[in-house]
């Protein structure tokens, strides 16, 4: 089954600042509106310590836009919210539907990896070179306190990762090496808590290929 996501894409010139939009349409309930969200994607190095904002603004149209004739408009522009997006200042801009919404995305694409690799894999006696994913648990690093500092969510992120059992980078360091000495074709191995793991993948369909 193929799942098709439509996204909206809007970037400036330079291509520096980007926004997505899951929509262009959002519906006025009367008493509550559809939430207008979206992600916003700013290089940190085009930045240099500016700050971005963002504008909330709707058009009022009265008439009908082919009878407006010399310089007379039948619509007015509202400006609903004016917000400072980049550095964050108000988090309760972060929707909350969105951080959920990224946990099957990374677990579809986590799972589109491993079963990429499985299929290089099943190359090898063509290629000659053998292909396997190597997936480490929670490791301590200062990784963890440094990612997403746009969005300042960065402690409440680190807290909760630190919150379960970690392993030292060196121990995922070895176990890494391991691996890569093994070189098993077609292995999947987790390198979690200090050990090496050979995961069995389980297939809910074949292509037979």
């Amino acid at each position: 089954m193929v799942v098709s996501v439509k996204v909206f894409k809007k970037a400036t010139p330079n291509g520096k600042v980007t926004f997505y939009l899951g929509r262009r349409d959002f519906i006025d309930h009367i008493d509550y509106c559809d939430p207008v969200d979206g992600v916003i994607v700013v290089e940190p190095d085009y930045l240099k310590n500016r700050k971005v904002f963002g504008q909330l603004a709707t058009t009022y149209r009265y008439g009908r836009e082919e009878d407006e004739v010399m310089g007379v408009k039948f619509s007015k522009e509202l400006i609903l919210c004016r917000e400072q997006i980049v550095p964050m200042t108000n988090p309760t801009l972060i929707s909350r539907d969105i951080r959920v919404g990224l946990v099957p995305v990374y677990s579809g694409t986590k799972a589109a990896v491993v079963n990429f690799t499985s299929s290089l894999a099943k190359l090898a006696p063509i290629t000659g070179v053998t292909a396997y994913t190597v997936n480490p648990g929670i490791t301590r690093t200062t990784l963890v306190h440094t990612f997403n500092s746009w969005l300042d969510v960065e402690p409440q992120v680190a807290e909760k990762l630190l919150a379960h059992p970690t392993q030292p980078s060196l121990a995922c360091a070895e176990n890494f090496v391991k691996a890569i000495e093994l070189n098993q074709n077609g292995a999947i191995w987790k390198l979690d808590l200090g050990t090496l793991e050979a995961i069995q993948w389980t297939k809910h369909w074949d292509s037979g290929i």
